[in-house]
């Protein structure tokens, strides 16, 4: 399980999204929040700031990338500059002007019978998620089983 003190710039382990219970922290994932902690630590020492104050600047980001790289193999175009210099950042980094439209598709079962895509509330009932309460006390989204009406 991941230290609850230390708090990485990106998760070093599967989340949960609250539906699912997530897989334990592998390997990789555990020598990787090593390295960012390591990495971390000698650059807030050399810049002299704090760890924690490190690791939320674009420094942490590149620290991360870093440690990534040195576990999984090459993905990110990231220098150790990055880590101590702002300004090395805003050189590899995107445009500032850079448009960005984060966006997710969710796609849904086209019902048998119905509008589509139509008003989700319109749908027959059989295709809409139903809450289930569980012994807890807390509630389950529960996928439909069949779709036939």
């Amino acid at each position: 399980m991941v230290n609850d003190d230390f708090r990485s710039p990106i998760p070093t382990q599967m989340v949960s999204n609250g539906e699912y219970m997530p897989e334990p922290q592998t390997q990789q994932q555990k020598h990787v929040e090593h390295r960012i902690k390591e990495l971390a630590d000698e650059a807030a020492k050399k810049l002299g700031i704090s760890r924690r104050s490190f690791l939320s600047q674009s420094g942490g980001m590149a620290a991360s990338f870093i440690a990534m790289n040195e576990v999984y193999g090459k993905m990110f175009d990231v220098s150790r500059e990055e880590m101590f210099e702002p300004e090395a950042y805003a050189k590899s980094g995107p445009p500032r002007d850079l448009f960005v439209l984060d966006d997710q598709l969710h796609i849904a079962a086209r019902p048998s019978r119905g509008v589509w895509p139509g008003d989700y509330a319109s749908w027959p009932r059989s295709t809409q998620c139903q809450r289930h309460a569980n012994a807890d006390g807390t509630q389950t989204n529960v996928p439909p089983s069949n779709i036939r009406e």
